[in-house]
C-alpha cells in the first residue's frame, strides 16, 4: 500500500504537470501567433479550446480524484498502523471519500469545481494534510505495536 501511495502521488503531480503545460501552450501559441498576420481564427480557437479543456480535466482529475484515492491509502496505512491518533486517521478517511465524491459530482455536472460545494467538500481532506503535518512535525509517528520491529536484530559478534 505505501508503495501504491507513493506512485499516485507521482502521478497525481504528472497529471498536474500536463494541465500546467497545455495552458503554457496557450500562452506560447498566442505569442507566437501575434506578429504573422492574420492567422486563421477558427483553427487557432479550436486549439485554444482544447488546451484549456485538458487543462480543465487535468485539474479535476489530479487535485480532486488522484488525492482522494492518495488520502484513503495513507489514511488507511496510519489507521491500520496505529502511527497516528485514530481521530486524525478518520479524518483522512473522511476527507479523501468526500473528495472523491465531490469530483464525482463536479464530473456529471451537479456543480462547478470552483464553488461552495467543492469548496466545503474540500476542507476535511485540507484539514486531515495539514493536521497530518503538524502531528508528524511536533510528535512524529508512535511507536509501532508489531511485535516483529520490537527487538532490532543484531549481528553475533565475530569473537
Amino acid at each position: 500500500m505505501a508503495l501504491g501511495y507513493v506512485c499516485g502521488r507521482l502521478l497525481e503531480a504528472a497529471v498536474i504537470t500536463v494541465g500546467i503545460i497545455s495552458v503554457l501552450s496557450v500562452v506560447t501559441l498566442r505569442q507566437d501567433l501575434t506578429g504573422t498576420g492574420r492567422p486563421d481564427d477558427t483553427a487557432l480557437a479550436t486549439v485554444g479550446k482544447t488546451l484549456v479543456a485538458i487543462h480543465d480535466w487535468t485539474f479535476l482529475l489530479g487535485p480532486n480524484v488522484i488525492l482522494g484515492v492518495n488520502s484513503l491509502l495513507l489514511a488507511t496505512l496510519v489507521y491500520r498502523s496505529r502511527l497516528v491518533p485514530r481521530l486524525l486517521a478518520m479524518l483522512g478517511l473522511a476527507g479523501g471519500a468526500l473528495i472523491c465524491a465531490s469530483a464525482t459530482a463536479v464530473m456529471f455536472g451537479r456543480y462547478e469545481q470552483i464553488s461552495a460545494w467543492g469548496t466545503a467538500a474540500a476542507l476535511p481532506v485540507f484539514a486531515w494534510e495539514v493536521g497530518l503535518a503538524g502531528y508528524l512535525i511536533v510528535k512524529g509517528f508512535e511507536p509501532s505495536h508489531d511485535s516483529s520491529s520490537a527487538q532490532p536484530q543484531t549481528a553475533p559478534s565475530a569473537d
